[in-house]
């Protein structure tokens, strides 16, 4: 059985953006399941290189989700 108190999350931030990150910043991330839905996160590490991802340059980061009610679910992709 997962924990989803202690969710992560692969953002992907366009190369310009990337400058703006730090580790241990707060955030807030959106998702389309349902309009109503995001929550808070924190970055947890920062991207070294940045890949094409269909027309855009960007750099995978990773979070850590703050909030264990945030009601996102595992293996899913938000755009």
């Amino acid at each position: 059985m997962a924990d989803l108190t202690h969710e992560r999350v692969r953002a992907y931030f366009d190369q310009p953006d990337l400058g703006k990150l730090a580790v241990g910043q707060k955030i807030i991330i959106k998702w389309t399941q349902s309009r109503s839905n995001s929550g808070r996160a924190i970055i947890e590490r920062i991207p070294v290189t940045v890949n094409s991802y269909e027309t855009r340059t960007v750099g995978e980061v990773l979070v850590h989700i703050d909030d264990s009610s945030s009601g996102l679910l595992p293996n899913t992709t938000s755009l």
